[in-house]
């Protein structure tokens, strides 16, 4: 089953509209940080619209290098494929807003808490909230009390009465004007609350709990309190801290404080963990908690039992950073950034963790300041994360199965993402290159030798009249075992526009998997494989198919680039020789289809050309009815029939070469801009020093993979997509 793409937010849209995916750009290094504070949350089952995907953020509008933040907020309702326009939802005229941190009610009720410098005298705690289908208040909800002076990196948690819970640090001056950073609670309030006109000077003060010093002393390193409820909407609250001052001495570390309804315990006396910080937290419908946080280069992770005031043994889960956590029906996942790149994994059992999978892929840019949250069904992690080498930076998101994800790859950028092509993440087909030929899968290979080692020199392509072997690579990628994996492997005719499935495609075997584990690729050295005896009949071109069938993680859509259960290649070799004028000259055959089973269609052909020699060329033919050209690169088929097919011819000249010369030539169908399929040729010189050669000499064209990339379903809009 293909995982979600990753896609970047949007940051200027048409106002009141759904976006494509598209780049939310911030000068703001730090857009997404602290870790503290969720930036990502789902609104839960029994709201009226459960399983919205809602996301926070710092955006800088005055430019790249201000000084200046807004808080931005958007939300998705299809799993990430579409997002509404972003909207500013603090003051508009507020100076530096930071630090937002993001919790959903029972009813759906979005609730947002932030810091805000007003012209850097005194940084206060702001609110605001909308409902499933309301709007954001005009002028937030100022928290902190009036004679605040500091009160900065907030973390919320709403419990399931509908109950707001708020940490953060909170700056005074003691007796002796000693600065010391606090960490500060104020909680058990509601929405009715904080609409009270005298919320929250007088509100606050009579509120038992309410802006509760959890802690004292601790000059400038109290920092980054984490906070969530349990099912007795009892808040726990950690936070990495040290003192320095001279009658509050006790070592860096991370703390807690539990309210267990009747009194707070733990505290500077009770460390869960010395030398260490950047704590996040996450709880459960019980009584547990579930925390992590960064220990030198190592996420440790612990489980707190309300009921017995008691940490587990803290287990290790990798090395890395800015560790994030979440969890729900006792299924638990962090994330985090390690070398530049986010990882997430699954908690099994106590000490026993999945393999990390790598969500960001991205090694020469930095990803970083992870944050996740789980669909309403317990079926989806969501993820995002900031990317980004310098400004502007990115603001990514990705939707991944959270449980068996068996896969293999339509080309060699693939990462499991959809769609497979889609290398600027915008869904919209921009030929090849920037966008992937996906048609060359690199994990099915032909072994003809026989010798177990499939893909060597000379076996790029299967020979007729003998036995070949046919292999697939298959990866994990996802968190649970995989059983009884069944590698299909089937064929259809070259051409652009595959067949309809099943009935355009012939059977040619299979074998099984056992037992796959996270993370793991089954490869040749399995000695898994299937012979294929290739009929003399078919054609030169041929497309090779591998299916992908378990149980756990069934294809859910027939399309190779939205589904990455599918993978497909092309193997065939057209031998070109040189003519009497001097050149070199071959011609390829293929079939465009139209795979619209009910309408005629406009067939659009371009050609798109990678690394290709000076003085090259390549150009299609057809004498087929409703052939035009409307380019040096682009060509089209009028009014094909539905289901039907036009004979074209592809010419490749090559006037001038030397024996180090090498092209690509990509060509792909599309059908009102979405691609329908394509192939790729490669243009290898001739080998002059093999003496069997004429003397004219000749070039071999290998027509590297695969025909037709998925239809995609050009007729219907992204929305109506089926989410998989």
């Amino acid at each position: 089953m293909k995982s979600k793409a990753v896609v970047f937010l949007v940051a200027v849209l048409l106002l009141g509209s759904a976006s494509a995916y598209g780049q939310l750009e911030t000068s703001d290094p730090e857009a997404l940080a602290p870790s503290n504070g969720r930036k990502i949350a789902v609104v839960p089952n029994g709201a009226p619209d459960a399983g919205t995907i809602c996301a926070v953020w710092v955006y800088n509008e005055s430019g790249y290098g201000s000084n200046r933040g807004h808080i931005k907020y958007a939300e998705s309702s299809n799993g990430g494929i579409t997002w509404t326009s972003p909207q500013q939802i603090d003051q508009a005229d507020a100076d530096k807003c930071w630090g937002p941190a993001i919790a959903i009610a029972p009813d759906g009720t979005r609730c947002v808490v932030w810091t805000e410098d007003n012209s850097f005298v005194y940084s206060w705690l702001f609110f605001n909230y909308k409902t499933s289908n309301g709007s954001w208040l005009s002028s937030p909800k100022r928290i902190s009390p009036e004679d605040d002076l500091y009160d900065e990196k907030p973390s919320i948690a709403v419990d399931s009465q509908g109950k707001i819970h708020i940490s953060s640090t909170h700056w005074i001056l003691d007796v002796s004007n000693y600065e010391s950073e606090y960490v500060c609670y104020c909680g058990g309030f509601t929405i009715d609350d904080i609409n009270d006109p005298d919320f929250p000077d007088d509100f606050l003060h009579c509120l038992v709990g309410g802006m509760q010093d959890i802690i004292t002393g601790g000059q400038y390193n109290f920092g980054t309190p984490a906070i969530a409820t349990d099912g007795s909407d009892r808040p726990l609250v950690i936070w990495q801290g040290s003192s320095t001052v001279p009658y509050f001495s006790f070592p860096a570390g991370i703390y807690y404080h539990f309210y267990n309804g009747t009194t707070w315990v733990g505290g500077v006396s009770d460390p869960v963990e010395l030398s260490a910080g950047l704590p996040a937290l996450s709880g459960s419908a019980g009584n547990l908690f579930y925390g992590v946080w960064q220990s030198g280069s190592a996420v440790h992770f612990s489980t707190y039992n309300g009921s017995t005031n008691s940490w587990s043994p803290i287990e290790f889960v990798n090395n890395g950073n800015y560790p994030v956590v979440t969890a729900l029906n006792d299924n638990i996942f962090a994330a985090w950034e390690n070398g530049g790149d986010i990882y997430w994994s699954r908690r099994i059992a106590q000490n026993n963790w999945t393999p990390p999978v790598n969500l960001s892929n991205t090694p020469s840019t930095k990803s970083v300041f992870p944050h996740i949250a789980l669909s309403p069904n317990d079926d989806y992690l969501y993820a995002i994360w900031l990317e980004g080498n310098a400004a502007p930076y990115e603001i990514e998101f990705r939707e991944i199965h959270k449980g068996e994800d068996v896969f293999i790859r339509d080309c060699p950028e693939d990462n499991g993402s959809v769609p497979s092509w889609d290398a600027n993440d915008n869904e919209v087909w921009e030929g090849v290159p920037p966008d992937y030929a996906y048609w060359v899968s690199p994990d099915i290979t032909v072994d003809v030798n026989l010798d177990g080692l499939p893909g060597g020199p000379g076996e790029e392509n299967p020979v007729r009249g003998k036995v070949n072997n046919l292999y697939a690579y298959v990866r994990n990628i996802g968190p649970l075992t995989a059983y009884n994996t069944v590698v299909n492997f089937y064929r259809a005719d070259f051409g652009v526009g595959y067949p309809s499935w099943p009935s355009g495609f012939t059977y040619i075997g299979n074998f099984t998997i056992p037992i796959l584990d996270p993370g793991e690729t089954e490869d040749y050295t399995w000695g898994l494989f299937v012979p294929w005896d290739v009929p003399s009949g078919i054609p030169e071109h041929t497309c090779i198919w591998v299916r992908l069938d378990c149980a756990t993680d069934p294809i859910v859509r027939d399309d190779p680039g939205w589904d990455n259960n599918i993978g497909w290649k092309n193997f065939s070799i057209e031998t070109l020789k040189a003519t009497p004028v001097g050149q070199y000259r071959g011609v390829v055959a293929f079939k465009t289809r139209n795979p619209d089973t009910l309408s005629m269609r406009d067939v659009y052909l371009d050609l798109f050309f990678q690394d290709w020699p000076s003085g090259w060329t390549a150009e299609l033919s057809s004498s087929d009815c409703g052939f035009g050209k409307l380019g040096d690169t682009k060509y089209v088929f009028y009014n094909v029939e539905a289901e039907g097919d036009r004979d074209v011819t592809l010419t490749v000249v090559a006037a001038e070469h030397t024996e180090n010369d090498t092209g690509v030539v990509h060509l792909a169908g599309t059908i009102d801009d979405s691609p329908i399929g394509g192939i790729s040729v490669k243009v290898v010189p001739p080998q002059f020093a093999i003496p069997s050669l004429t003397e004219w000499g000749r070039i071999t064209l290998v027509v590297l993979l695969i025909i037709s990339v998925s239809w995609i379903l050009w007729r219907k809009k992204k929305s109506d997509f089926k989410r998989i």
